[in-house]
């Protein structure tokens, strides 16, 4: 089972797979390394949505004996389990790719007198109408604001269960879609009026990222980046500072480009420290 793979882990491409992959055009999807049968390293599980993610982010030896990172996430039900590390335990602190019932999804925004904090409605994707903005004052107390955002995570909704054959009941979205055009508009007013912040200013100068709880940690992200290499992860068991703390700091970072993530903070060059010889040495 996939669930079974883990980061860190030994895998090899299954034979079963390579055996039934006569067709020419399936064969060319499993190009290369795969069809040599060289081992491969699980550097990231990928995150899970509505069920288990069933992906990772792997790296193949080569002939050469040099680790190389793809660049596509792979099916892990291509591959079988050969090896696992002396210390999982730590390259797995979390269990990201496990599914959930309920998308929890929030973005974080960082103004000049305040920070405010927006709820989406899982499975649309727009505000969520029944939840107001939270927010707080500038300079940020670290606890107020884990506190805060705990408090958004409890109260977001999700609509994914009312589909039927992957629709939502006839009229539904409209009639949430004004009821969230209500909910921003009276969020945004109480929030100008409190910190005397004019309209035309509301959204100058502010910073975002986006926060998603997911199974047992959360997950940030910069707004703007489409590349999971800069995201950071913490436990949803840390406390309401903790949290806090580690929000601001993520907000504080510079922002890098994905060439530079790729280039200086792959997930292989973050991985190689971590693993012993008998890891990295490994060859069939």
């Amino acid at each position: 089972m996939c669930t079974n793979i883990l980061v860190g882990d030994i895998i090899r491409p299954s034979e079963e797979v390579i055996r039934n992959c006569s067709n020419p055009h399936l064969r060319r999807s499993f190009y290369g390394s795969f069809l040599a049968r060289r081992p491969a390293l699980v550097l990231k599980r990928t995150d899970g949505y509505y069920q288990d993610s069933e992906e990772a982010i792997i790296a193949y030896k080569l002939k050469t004996g040099e680790w190389r990172e793809e660049k596509w996430r792979k099916w892990l039900k291509n591959f079988t389990f050969v090896k696992r590390p002396n210390n999982s335990d730590e390259l797995n602190k979390f269990h990201n790719y496990r599914g959930f019932t309920k998308n929890r999804h929030l973005t974080i925004y960082f103004g000049v007198k305040c920070f405010f904090i927006r709820s989406w409605l899982g499975g649309v994707g727009i505000t969520d109408p029944d939840v107001p903005y939270q927010y707080g004052d500038h300079p940020i107390d670290p606890s107020t604001l884990g506190k805060k955002i705990r408090v958004a995570f409890s109260q977001v909704h999700d609509c994914n269960h009312l589909r039927q054959d992957g629709k939502l009941p006839e009229g539904f979205l409209e009639k949430i879609k004004k009821k969230s055009s209500e909910n921003i508009k009276n969020s945004e007013t109480e929030i100008i009026n409190k910190y005397n912040i004019k309209p035309e200013n509301f959204w100058k100068k502010t910073k975002e990222i986006s926060i998603r709880q997911l199974h047992d940690c959360y997950v940030l992200r910069k707004n703007g980046y489409q590349f999971t290499e800069a995201d950071e992860y913490v436990s949803i068991s840390v406390s309401d500072e903790f949290l806090g703390i580690s929000v601001i700091d993520f907000s504080a970072s510079p922002r890098r480009s994905e060439k530079y993530f790729r280039t200086n903070r792959s997930y292989l060059s973050r991985m190689l420290p971590f693993l012993s010889d008998d890891i990295l040495n490994i060859d069939f």
